[in-house]
């Protein structure tokens, strides 16, 4: 297997441990603590940008993946058209296997960056799905600790310091500003 093929199957590895750890019931507490540490971290935010530029080649791979099927599909095409019409040519096993050979290589290829590329896009939605519940599950929390129907677990969850949704805001203090009059 060539290395970009490798890198492609490893990369489909880790997606898929990255979404089944995403998908397991955690607590609610483990899940946002998780998911908070996951938005502030400088490291994290650099590998995702690393994957997204990774992804495009991978596209690309797979749009080369197709045009080979396709081309391999079309070259068996021609030799079978090509024969006479009631005549049956003697079988070359040795042309059938290589026919055979590069129509499983190029399938594989098909299948393996194609099957990357669509559970990065499950990934992602997946991740946003749960980050857009953890802040839900936020908000009742503020609600119930407001109204006093949540109890003492409400007003824990309500912390306004462990909310996920504060890091991609900016804290700005607010300041007077003395005018002189004229």
């Amino acid at each position: 297997m060539a290395f970009y093929n490798l890198i492609s199957f490893g990369i489909l590895v880790a997606e898929l441990l990255t979404f089944f750890v995403v998908i397991f019931p955690l607590p609610f507490a483990w899940r946002r603590a998780m998911f908070k540490a996951i938005a502030e971290s400088h490291i994290i935010a650099r590998l995702q940008y690393g994957l997204k530029i990774t992804f495009i080649f991978i596209a690309v791979l797979f749009a080369d993946a197709v045009n080979q099927m396709l081309k391999i599909h079309r070259e068996r095409e021609a030799v079978s058209a090509a024969g006479p019409a009631g005549v049956a040519a003697a079988p070359d096993m040795r042309a059938q296997a290589d026919y055979r050979s590069r129509k499983f290589l190029s399938e594989r290829n098909f299948y393996l960056h194609g099957s990357c590329l669509v559970l990065c896009l499950i990934l992602s939605r997946t991740y946003s799905l749960v980050r857009d519940l953890i802040r839900a599950q936020e908000d009742l929390a503020i609600l119930q600790a407001q109204t006093g129907t949540g109890g003492p677990e409400a007003e824990r969850l309500a912390d306004p310091s462990k909310r996920l949704g504060d890091t991609d805001k900016k804290k700005v203090k607010p300041q007077v500003v003395d005018k002189k009059q004229d």
